[in-house]
Protein backbone atom coordinates (compact mmCIF):
# COMPACT_ATOMS: atom_id res chain seq x y z
CA UNK A 1 0.00 0.00 0.00
CA UNK A 2 2.76 2.51 0.84
CA UNK A 3 4.54 1.77 -2.45
CA UNK A 4 1.26 2.09 -4.31
CA UNK A 5 0.55 5.45 -2.64
CA UNK A 6 4.05 6.68 -3.49
CA UNK A 7 3.60 5.56 -7.09
CA UNK A 8 0.27 7.40 -7.27
CA UNK A 9 1.84 10.60 -5.90
CA UNK A 10 4.71 10.26 -8.34
CA UNK A 11 2.26 9.74 -11.18
CA UNK A 12 0.27 12.83 -10.17
CA UNK A 13 3.48 14.83 -9.88
CA UNK A 14 4.60 13.71 -13.33
CA UNK A 15 1.18 14.49 -14.74
CA UNK A 16 1.35 17.98 -13.22
CA UNK A 17 4.72 18.66 -14.86
CA UNK A 18 3.43 17.42 -18.22
CA UNK A 19 0.32 19.61 -17.93
CA UNK A 20 2.48 22.59 -16.99
CA UNK A 21 4.70 22.09 -20.05
CA UNK A 22 1.64 21.71 -22.30
CA UNK A 23 0.06 24.86 -20.83
CA UNK A 24 3.27 26.79 -21.48
CA UNK A 25 3.29 25.61 -25.10
CA UNK A 26 -0.38 26.50 -25.64
CA UNK A 27 0.06 29.94 -24.12
CA UNK A 28 3.12 30.53 -26.28
CA UNK A 29 1.27 29.48 -29.44
CA UNK A 30 -1.57 31.91 -28.67
CA UNK A 31 0.86 34.76 -27.90
CA UNK A 32 2.76 34.05 -31.12
CA UNK A 33 -0.44 34.10 -33.20
CA UNK A 34 -1.59 37.36 -31.58
CA UNK A 35 1.82 38.91 -32.18
CA UNK A 36 1.88 37.82 -35.83
CA UNK A 37 -1.59 39.33 -36.34
CA UNK A 38 -0.53 42.63 -34.76
CA UNK A 39 2.71 42.77 -36.77
CA UNK A 40 0.87 42.01 -40.02
CA UNK A 41 -1.52 44.90 -39.31
CA UNK A 42 1.43 47.20 -38.64
CA UNK A 43 3.14 46.05 -41.85
CA UNK A 44 -0.06 46.86 -43.76
CA UNK A 45 -0.17 50.36 -42.24
CA UNK A 46 3.51 50.84 -43.14
CA UNK A 47 2.75 49.90 -46.76
CA UNK A 48 -0.13 52.38 -46.82
CA UNK A 49 2.24 55.06 -45.56
CA UNK A 50 4.73 54.17 -48.33
CA UNK A 51 2.04 54.94 -50.88
CA UNK A 52 1.07 58.17 -49.12
CA UNK A 53 4.71 59.26 -49.01
CA UNK A 54 5.07 58.70 -52.76
CA UNK A 55 1.93 60.75 -53.44
CA UNK A 56 3.13 63.58 -51.17
CA UNK A 57 6.54 63.52 -52.88
CA UNK A 58 4.89 63.65 -56.31
CA UNK A 59 2.88 66.67 -55.15
CA UNK A 60 6.02 68.33 -53.78
CA UNK A 61 4.59 68.46 -50.25
CA UNK A 62 7.82 68.05 -48.28
CA UNK A 63 6.23 68.85 -44.92
CA UNK A 64 3.66 66.07 -45.42
CA UNK A 65 6.43 63.69 -46.57
CA UNK A 66 8.34 64.30 -43.35
CA UNK A 67 5.25 63.83 -41.17
CA UNK A 68 4.45 60.55 -42.92
CA UNK A 69 8.04 59.34 -42.59
CA UNK A 70 7.93 60.07 -38.86
CA UNK A 71 4.72 58.06 -38.54
CA UNK A 72 6.32 55.27 -40.58
CA UNK A 73 9.34 55.18 -38.22
CA UNK A 74 6.98 54.98 -35.24
CA UNK A 75 5.32 51.96 -36.82
CA UNK A 76 8.71 50.37 -37.47
CA UNK A 77 9.46 50.84 -33.76
CA UNK A 78 6.18 49.10 -32.86
CA UNK A 79 7.02 46.23 -35.22
CA UNK A 80 10.45 45.79 -33.64
CA UNK A 81 9.05 45.98 -30.12
CA UNK A 82 6.30 43.46 -30.84
CA UNK A 83 8.66 41.08 -32.63
CA UNK A 84 11.18 41.27 -29.78
CA UNK A 85 8.43 40.71 -27.21
CA UNK A 86 7.23 37.61 -29.09
CA UNK A 87 10.76 36.24 -29.50
CA UNK A 88 11.48 36.71 -25.80
CA UNK A 89 8.20 35.04 -24.82
CA UNK A 90 8.87 32.11 -27.14
CA UNK A 91 12.42 31.64 -25.85
CA UNK A 92 11.24 31.97 -22.25
CA UNK A 93 8.58 29.34 -22.86
CA UNK A 94 11.21 27.03 -24.32
CA UNK A 95 13.38 27.49 -21.22
CA UNK A 96 10.38 26.99 -18.91
CA UNK A 97 9.39 23.81 -20.76
CA UNK A 98 12.91 22.43 -20.43
CA UNK A 99 12.93 23.29 -16.71
CA UNK A 100 9.54 21.59 -16.24
CA UNK A 101 10.81 18.50 -18.07
CA UNK A 102 13.94 18.46 -15.89
CA UNK A 103 11.81 18.75 -12.73
CA UNK A 104 9.55 15.95 -13.97
CA UNK A 105 12.47 13.64 -14.69
CA UNK A 106 14.09 14.50 -11.38
CA UNK A 107 10.85 13.78 -9.50
CA UNK A 108 10.50 10.39 -11.18
CA UNK A 109 14.16 9.54 -10.71
CA UNK A 110 14.68 9.30 -14.48
CA UNK A 111 16.99 12.30 -14.84
CA UNK A 112 20.24 10.97 -16.24
CA UNK A 113 23.41 13.02 -16.51
CA UNK A 114 23.03 13.00 -20.30
CA UNK A 115 19.41 14.19 -20.14
CA UNK A 116 20.35 16.90 -17.58
CA UNK A 117 23.06 18.22 -19.93
CA UNK A 118 20.64 18.15 -22.86
CA UNK A 119 17.97 20.10 -20.96
CA UNK A 120 20.50 22.57 -19.53
CA UNK A 121 21.75 23.11 -23.07
CA UNK A 122 18.18 23.85 -24.21
CA UNK A 123 17.78 26.33 -21.35
CA UNK A 124 21.04 28.10 -22.21
CA UNK A 125 20.11 28.23 -25.90
CA UNK A 126 16.76 29.79 -24.96
CA UNK A 127 18.49 32.34 -22.73
CA UNK A 128 20.84 33.19 -25.62
CA UNK A 129 17.79 33.76 -27.86
CA UNK A 130 16.37 36.10 -25.22
CA UNK A 131 19.59 38.12 -25.24
CA UNK A 132 19.63 38.19 -29.07
CA UNK A 133 16.05 39.47 -29.12
CA UNK A 134 16.90 42.17 -26.58
CA UNK A 135 19.86 43.21 -28.74
CA UNK A 136 17.56 43.49 -31.78
CA UNK A 137 15.33 45.66 -29.65
CA UNK A 138 18.15 48.19 -29.44
CA UNK A 139 17.38 49.05 -33.07
CA UNK A 140 14.56 51.13 -31.64
CA UNK A 141 17.13 53.70 -30.49
CA UNK A 142 18.35 54.14 -34.06
CA UNK A 143 14.80 54.69 -35.30
CA UNK A 144 14.12 57.17 -32.50
CA UNK A 145 17.22 59.13 -33.56
CA UNK A 146 15.95 59.09 -37.15
CA UNK A 147 12.59 60.45 -35.97
CA UNK A 148 14.38 63.28 -34.15
CA UNK A 149 16.28 64.16 -37.35
CA UNK A 150 13.06 64.10 -39.38
CA UNK A 151 11.40 66.38 -36.82
CA UNK A 152 14.31 68.81 -37.09
CA UNK A 153 13.99 68.71 -40.87
CA UNK A 154 10.26 69.25 -40.58
CA UNK A 155 10.81 72.25 -38.34
CA UNK A 156 13.30 73.58 -40.89
CA UNK A 157 10.80 73.12 -43.70
CA UNK A 158 8.11 74.80 -41.63
CA UNK A 159 10.43 77.76 -40.94
CA UNK A 160 11.41 77.93 -44.62
CA UNK A 161 7.78 77.77 -45.69
CA UNK A 162 6.90 80.52 -43.24
CA UNK A 163 9.82 82.63 -44.45
CA UNK A 164 8.83 82.05 -48.07
CA UNK A 165 5.25 83.03 -47.27
CA UNK A 166 6.42 86.22 -45.55
CA UNK A 167 8.71 87.07 -48.45
CA UNK A 168 5.93 86.39 -50.95
CA UNK A 169 3.55 88.62 -49.00
CA UNK A 170 6.16 91.41 -48.88
CA UNK A 171 6.79 91.11 -52.63
CA UNK A 172 3.06 91.19 -53.32
CA UNK A 173 2.77 94.40 -51.26
CA UNK A 174 5.70 95.92 -53.15
CA UNK A 175 4.15 94.93 -56.49
CA UNK A 176 0.80 96.40 -55.45
CA UNK A 177 2.53 99.63 -54.40
CA UNK A 178 4.44 99.77 -57.72
CA UNK A 179 1.24 99.12 -59.69
CA UNK A 180 -0.44 102.03 -57.83
CA UNK A 181 2.59 104.19 -58.54
CA UNK A 182 2.55 103.23 -62.23
CA UNK A 183 -1.18 103.87 -62.43
CA UNK A 184 -0.68 107.29 -60.81
CA UNK A 185 2.12 108.13 -63.25
CA UNK A 186 -0.02 107.03 -66.21
CA UNK A 187 -2.84 109.31 -65.00
CA UNK A 188 -0.41 112.20 -64.60
CA UNK A 189 0.90 111.62 -68.13
CA UNK A 190 -2.66 111.56 -69.47
CA UNK A 191 -3.46 114.80 -67.62
CA UNK A 192 -0.26 116.41 -68.87
CA UNK A 193 -1.11 115.39 -72.45
CA UNK A 194 -4.57 117.03 -72.18
CA UNK A 195 -3.14 120.32 -71.14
Amino acid sequence: PAMQKEAELLGKSTEAYVKKAEAIQRKTAVMKAESELLVSGLELRKSELDASIKIAEANGNETQVLKLKIEQKRIEIQIIQETVKAQIAEAQASADTARAKMSELQATGNLTAKKREELESQIKAAEAKINEAKARGQGVRVLEAEIDELRKSSAGYDKNASSINQTTAALEKMNAAREKEIAAQEKKIQLDERE
